[in-house]
C-alpha cells in the first residue's frame, strides 16, 4: 500500500488553491460503458438523517458496550479484513470529547487510538488495509469544529503498525467505494468553490475530477455523488453555477465519471 498527498497541503490553517476543472464531456450515447449504469444511478437511495445527531439510535458494536466510553457515533465494518472502527463522544455536542478506537475480531484486541482528538474531532473513520489485508490503516476525516472552515478540513491515516499519522490532503466529504479501493472526497474554500478528487488508495494517486461552484453561495452544496455498486463509476449530479472560482450561468448537470478511462460522460 502506498500513501500519497497532494503537495502543499500543509495543516491547519494553511492549504494549497484549487484546481479550476472544468469538465470535458463525452455524451451518453457515445459512450456504451456509462449507458450500463444509467438505470442504477436512477434507483432511489436513502437520504441523510437530518434529526439532531443525539436523536440518532447508536449502531451496534461487536463488543461489550461497558469498554466504549461515552455514546456510540458511528461504526465502519471492514467485513473482509474482520476489523471495526468506533467512533464515541461524551461532550454535550457529538464533536467533543471524542474517542476512536479499532476493534480486531480475530483477535478480539479493541485498540483506542489516543492521538486522534488531536487532529481536530473526527466527522468520518474507516479503517482499510493493503492487498490481502495487510498493514490495517485508518482512514480520518478531521475538522476544527470550534473554528470552522471547510478550507482547512482534513483527510489523515493512521497505520495501526507501527502507530504513525499520516496527512494526506485538506479535505473532507469521504466516499469510499464499496470495494474500499479508492475514496472521492472534496476540497473546499470559504467562498462556495469545492474540486473533486477520487483517491486509489493502494497505488496513492489523488486525481481532481471536477471543479464546482455553488449554485446559491453559502446555502451550501446542490449535488450529490455516489459510487455504483462494482466501484467502476461514479454519479455526479445537482446544479451549480459554473467549473470555475468566478460564479457564472446557472445550469444543471448529471455526470458519470468512469474511473478506469477517467472519462466524464453527461447524461443530459
Amino acid at each position: 500500500m502506498l500513501i500519497a498527498s497532494i503537495a502543499g497541503a500543509c495543516g491547519f490553517p494553511f492549504a494549497p488553491p484549487l484546481p479550476e476543472i472544468v469538465p470535458v464531456t463525452t455524451p451518453i450515447a457515445n459512450e456504451p460503458e456509462a449507458q450500463s449504469y444509467v438505470v442504477e444511478f436512477a434507483e432511489v437511495v436513502p437520504g441523510p438523517d437530518f434529526r439532531q445527531v443525539l436523536d440518532w439510535p447508536e449502531p451496534a458494536i461487536p463488543v461489550d458496550h461497558a469498554l466504549i466510553r461515552g455514546k456510540v457515533l458511528e461504526v465502519d465494518h471492514n467485513d473482509a479484513c474482520s476489523l471495526w472502527a468506533i467512533l464515541s463522544y461524551e461532550g454535550s455536542r457529538w464533536w467533543e470529547q471524542q474517542f476512536t478506537y479499532v476493534y480486531f475480531e480475530k483477535t478480539g484486541e479493541l485498540r483506542e487510538i489516543t492521538a486522534a482528538a488531536s487532529k481536530g474531532s473526527l466527522l468520518d473513520a474507516f479503517v482499510l488495509a493493503g492487498k490481502d489485508c495487510e498493514r490495517p490503516f485508518l482512514l480520518g476525516s478531521f475538522s476544527d469544529m470550534h473554528d470552522y472552515s471547510p478550507a482547512t478540513d482534513e483527510l489523515w491515516t493512521y497505520d495501526l503498525r507501527d502507530g504513525e499519522w499520516t496527512l494526506i490532503s485538506n479535505g473532507s466529504g469521504l466516499g469510499l467505494s464499496p470495494d474500499r479501493s479508492k475514496a472521492t472526497f472534496w476540497r473546499s474554500d470559504d467562498f462556495a468553490f469545492h474540486c473533486l478528487y477520487v483517491w486509489s488508495i493502494q497505488s496513492g494517486a489523488i486525481r481532481p475530477i471536477v471543479s464546482l461552484n455553488e449554485a446559491d453561495p453559502g446555502s451550501g452544496t446542490s449535488w450529490d455523488t455516489r459510487w455504483s455498486r462494482d466501484s467502476k463509476a461514479i454519479s455526479i449530479r445537482g446544479d451549480c453555477t459554473g467549473f470555475q472560482d468566478a460564479r457564472g450561468a446557472y445550469q444543471e448537470f448529471d455526470f458519470i465519471y468512469l474511473v478506469s478511462s477517467e472519462k466524464i460522460v453527461s447524461c443530459k
